[in-house]
Parts: structure tokens; sequence; C-alpha cells
């Protein structure tokens, strides 16, 4: 339905329906690469095209994916254990106001149907929180706007099973790209929520660009409100990007990732965005068996569930992109 949060988005996805995805989404013109910002208040909205961007911001850094295939099995086993052992932290009140979980807060909106949905965003700008694109709108041409949004930042836990925050703000406008409103295309699937204040106050993190960077050798951590724990909880989680492609990265679960950690930002150093957890996809592999000594063949398989952790990666031309849309000559 039209508007409608659907929060396993990508669970019935193929990785080949994503790759044809992606080859269409490079393959699309540079009149098509803008944004749209919607008022939340009126519901205007306003189409920004971006024409003048050189095709080496396109480009990524394709030859960092020459050692993808070369896996160890130590860290194959370790992957798949990581399913089952849940080794988040929880960031905990006093840590809440320090760099950089005092940028990060929880989003909750309202779709079409008027259901409450949660996702996590993080400030990069005076008022201008990056998340997920489908925390925003529906995705492709037949989506819609999502309505009502709050974001609570610097939740925590105040005890009894309350929860509380250091500070409220409503979204004044949302904001996101050519790409995940006409394609739903998940390596688009970022924009921008403006919050109804000329500034925080609060500081904001920095983002950039991975371009002719190895990440893989990087720890990448990201903290969110994910909706498995206590309500109004911050936990961090922490992985090594297994795959690196032009414009995404994923990797088997390292990073324990539930349904409210949507739109969470995914930073190395403890200070810079490269990325932003965008889905999961859930599949099970299939186990052989061979001929039993009696003679008999097995007809049937198990399976093992594996999941696939996908992240949209910043790309120069997604980088700047991100910049125009925040439009603050103080951020970028």
């Amino acid at each position: 339905m039209k508007g409608v949060y659907n929060k396993d988005v990508y669970l019935n996805a193929s990785e080949n329906d994503i790759k044809k995805s992606i080859e269409e989404i490079t393959q699309l013109s540079f009149d098509t690469m803008g944004y749209t910002q919607v008022d939340l208040n009126t519901g205007e909205q306003t189409l920004f095209e971006i024409k003048d961007i050189s095709y080496d911001m396109f480009k990524n850094n394709t030859n960092n994916n020459n050692n993808n295939n070369e896996d160890d099995d130590d860290d194959d086993d370790r992957r798949r254990l990581s399913f089952y052992i849940d080794d988040r932290i929880q960031i905990y009140t006093p840590l809440i106001t320090n760099h950089p979980y005092k940028y990060i807060g929880m989003i909750s909106f309202q779709d079409s149907n008027n259901v409450w949905h949660e996702c996590t965003g993080t400030l990069v700008g005076p008022r201008d929180v990056l998340t997920s694109g489908h925390c925003l709108h529906s995705g492709g041409d037949y989506g819609d706007w999502y309505h009502n949004f709050h974001f609570y930042l610097q939740m925590y836990d105040s005890g009894s099973w309350t929860w509380s925050y250091n500070q409220y703000y409503k979204g004044s406008y949302a904001i996101s790209n050519q790409g995940w409103l006409k394609y739903a295309n998940f390596a688009y699937d970022y924009g921008i929520l403006k919050l109804d204040t000329v500034n925080t106050n609060y500081g904001y993190m920095a983002f950039h660009d991975s371009y002719l960077i190895d990440i893989r050798t990087w720890l990448l951590s990201g903290a969110g409100y994910t909706n498995d724990k206590k309500f109004g909880t911050l936990w961090k989680t922490q992985c090594y990007p297994q795959y690196i492609y032009d414009h995404y990265f994923i990797e088997t679960n390292d990073c324990m990732t539930f349904h409210g950690m949507d739109g969470t930002s995914m930073y190395a150093f403890d200070s810079i965005i490269f990325g932003i957890y965008a889905k999961t996809i859930v599949y099970n592999e299939p186990i052989h068996c061979e001929t039993g000594p009696d003679g008999t063949i097995c007809s049937s398989t198990s399976a093992v569930p594996q999941q696939i952790n996908h992240y949209m990666r910043i790309t120069p031309y997604k980088e700047g992109l991100i910049c125009d849309m925040i439009n603050n000559i103080n951020v970028c």
C-alpha cells in the first residue's frame, strides 16, 4: 500500500535482484540524480536537479574488490557463530552525552495508515539528521512520504521500564534522493530529516566518502535504538566490512542489527560516518548430504539461517549530495 512502512522491505530480495537493481541505478543519467524536499507542514515538494557534477564523482574504488572472494574458513565460522552471540554494548546514561553518542537519536513517524514506527538518525548538521531513505519515504514512483516526524536526541533508560531524552524536536522537512524516491534502490537508501529549529546546539558528526580506501581493514561502529531491547536504550555494535562494492558494502552479521536500527550511521575512529545500515537479507544456506552406507540418498536439505547486512556506502557523489541537502557552509 502506498506510504505504508514495511519493516521487512528487504527480507524477500535475492542477491540477483540486488545486483540487477545496482546495475540499473548506476546507468542513470545525471539529470535524474537530484533530490526532493517535502515541507512536512504544507506538503509542498521541491525538486532540486543536480546536473553539473563530473563523472569522476560517480567513480568508486573497484580495485578494493579484488580480494573479496578470498575468504578465510575461520572467519566464516566466526561470522556464522556471531548470528547466535549477542555482543552488543549498551550505552548507559553517563555516556549518552559524550561523543559520538550525543549526536544519535531515535526517529519516530507515522505511515499512511497512521501506524507508528521507529528508526535511528544521526545529527550531521545544526538541524540535519542523516538516516535511511526508507525511514522518510516508502520508496519508488508509487511510494509516499511519511508524516508526523519526531526526533528524540540522547534517549536513555530512566529506570522502572521508563525512558527519557535530553531534547526533542519535530521534523520540518524530509529530503531524499531520486535514486530512492524513483527506484527504491537500497544503494541510495539515505536522506535528511530537517528539524524544527535553526540549531540544536548539540554539535554534529562528520561524514565522508571512502573513495580509494579498503575499508575492510576498518572496524566500523554503529549505535542505534534497536527494538529487540528495552525501548529507548541505545546499543552499539561493531564489525569489519566483508565485501565492498561501488555503492554499498556487506558483512555476514558480525554487526547485530534489528528493526529500529534502520538508518544507523556506520562510523570509524569514533568520528567519521562512512555508510548507513540499510537492510538485512535473511536466507537459508542449504546443507547437502551424500549417499549413506546403506545406499539411501538424502532427498531433503537442512538449512542454517544466515543474515547478510547491507550498508549504503558514501561515495564522492553522495557526499556532495548530502552536503547540498544540508545547505550549510559551516558543515561542508
